[in-house]
């Protein structure tokens, strides 16, 4: 360093402060701050060197780039310490604005998936069942409709009878004419009018019945050897859908208006099929069809002028209710081994299949079985075993059971909050009363 350098170099010495306080106050001040602070706080000797090599370096640096040479950067532990805590600070800010975003634009593809996928509902479902009515004798079961009056309409024994919704004030309404039985009936939106079916004579005749007056007023007739199932109004109650089954066991489904409009209606041909019911909005219906390649009943849906059709599900009988819920009769497999050889395999096996009613709602993503009913008794479970042991038999046997009890024929309240539902046995029928609650 030069001897003109060297004499621009100041050195203030503390002793001698107050002569260049005009010249550097601030300074002065700092060198104040410092020796203060040298005297209350340790020296850390670690962290001086650290600073000292720091400022050399720098000086060094600042100098060579006076003189125009190439910088050398020293990297001290102090520079490299300092360099990690400001990366670090970096990635932290970084983040703290990242987070937020990434929540918004998953909430936003969260809300689009609840929109374009339909959500499975709400899985807290119960139910409740009392039988309600009950007839040894009777051979062709019940026909129910619900009315909103806390009335149940039903046939039994060929007649229409009446009873409240807890299976009381059991009482016959309308026995038919001599040679007449009843067999079907349906109640209008209004509850103003039945729709009844009735058989005399090897023919089918549809007929409407007034509460006023208890007349039937005839509607259609059927060819012989042909018969009318399953009478459906429509929710505006301008039409009756209804099921033409022939003797050769062709089933059709129809429509007839009822307005009064036409004095005598003929009957329109939607598509082919059984057990019509109606959508809410009378845009659709919900039919019967049986397929013969696979032996399975199924479930179709149809518009009301007979185009698209498409394919719902397996069942039969199905019941559209005022809520967009599908009840319908379903076969349900039990199988159970009995006996097992030594290996573990199995050799007697009870298969049984039982009919249960089930709702859904209209995509068919959730089913219920509301019914459940159980498999084989204890009592044929001893049975089949009895039977095997004297047949002595050796290899696998698989006893194909059908059940002695099956549930048919659902029918919706009009507020959609409970079915009517016919428990067919060997020996009776039971109409049981079946709330079901949380499918939606």
């Amino acid at each position: 360093m030069t001897d003109d350098k060297k004499q621009d170099k100041v050195v203030y010495l503390l002793e001698d402060a107050e002569d260049k306080l005009e010249r550097d106050p601030e300074i002065f001040n700092l060198l104040k701050v410092m020796r203060k602070m040298r005297e209350e706080v340790p020296v850390n000797q670690q962290l001086k060197e650290k600073l000292r090599r720091h400022f050399i370096n720098k000086q060094a640096g600042a100098s060579r780039v006076e003189s125009g040479k190439p910088i050398i950067m020293v990297h001290t532990p102090f520079q490299a310490e300092a360099g990690k805590k400001e990366k670090r600070m970096q990635l932290f800010q970084w983040l703290f604005f990242l987070i937020p975003f990434l929540v918004v634009i998953g909430g936003i593809f969260y809300f689009l998936s609840e929109e374009g996928e339909q959500q499975p509902p709400d899985q807290s479902f119960y139910r409740e069942e009392r039988q309600l009515f009950y007839d040894g004798l009777s051979t062709k079961g019940f026909s129910a409709a619900v009315s909103s009056e806390g009335k149940i309409y039903f046939i039994n024994r060929g007649s229409l009878w009446q009873m409240d919704y807890n299976g009381q004030q059991v009482k016959e309404v309308l026995a038919p004419q001599l040679g007449q039985v009843f067999r079907q009936v349906a109640l209008a939106p209004a509850g103003s009018h039945l729709a009844v079916v009735t058989e005399a004579g090897g023919k089918s005749n549809l007929s409407l019945l007034d509460f006023k007056d208890l007349k039937p007023e005839h509607l259609h007739q059927s060819q012989s050897g042909e018969v009318f199932q399953g009478p459906a109004w429509s929710p505006d109650g301008g039409w009756l859908a209804f099921a033409l089954i022939s003797d050769q066991g062709k089933r059709e489904v129809y429509k007839i208006a009822v307005n009064g409009a036409n004095p005598k209606p003929e009957p329109e041909l939607i598509t082919q099929g059984s057990h019509p019911t109606w959508s809410p909005d009378g845009s659709l219906l919900a039919i019967e069809r049986y397929n013969h390649g696979s032996g399975q009943a199924e479930i179709w849906l149809v518009r009301e002028d007979g185009t698209g059709e498409v394919f719902w599900g397996l069942g039969s009988e199905p019941q559209w209710s005022n809520q967009d819920t599908l009840a319908f009769a379903l076969e349900r497999r039990w199988e159970k081994v009995l006996v097992y050889n030594s290996a573990g395999e199995p050799l007697l096996v009870a298969d049984e299949r039982v009919q249960e009613i089930w709702i859904a709602d209209l995509a068919g993503i959730v089913k219920v079985n509301l019914t459940h009913l159980p498999g084989p008794t204890p009592e044929e479970e001893v049975r089949l075993l009895r039977e095997w042991q004297e047949k002595g038999a050796g290899e696998k046997v698989v006893w194909k059971l059908r059940a002695q009890v099956a549930d048919s024929n659902p029918s919706w309240s009009p507020n959609g909050s409970f079915l009517i539902v016919e428990r067919n046995s060997a020996s009776y029928s039971t109409m049981l009363w079946v709330k079901a609650g949380g499918l939606r």
